[in-house]
């Protein structure tokens, strides 16, 4: 999550990629809060605007110099491991959001 959230939307806490990560709204239960700093919930009209926004950022486009500043790297070969790796979670988070879509499904997030 710091990498793709350095990289789409720095320092800004509410941004669509840190609410793909961490959910839009807390996670009720009876309701209670469940663990109010480290679960959330995307319900389905979110996981939906979260697909579109997923689906509309090209990972292609980011570069090496896009890593400058958000950690330390010994070189470019480092930061360009980083970034494709990025590239890689980024793809995945997309798909789960398009699937859950696809399915009318909300999405929980939680840090454990």
């Amino acid at each position: 999550p710091d990498i793709l959230c350095g990289l789409l939307a720095p320092g800004q806490d509410g941004a669509p990629i840190r609410q793909a990560h961490f959910g839009s709204h807390d996670l009720v239960f009876g309701g209670g809060f469940y663990r109010p700093d480290a679960a959330g919930c995307n319900e389905a009209a979110d996981v939906a605007r979260l697909a579109e926004y997923l689906a509309a950022i090209d990972p292609n486009r980011w570069t090496v110099a896009d890593l400058d500043g958000l950690r330390e790297f010994d070189d470019d070969a480092d930061r360009a491991d980083e970034l494709e790796f990025a590239r890689e979670v980024f793809s995945s988070l997309g798909e789960l959001y398009r699937g859950a879509r696809d399915a009318g499904q909300v999405v929980i997030c939680e840090v454990l």
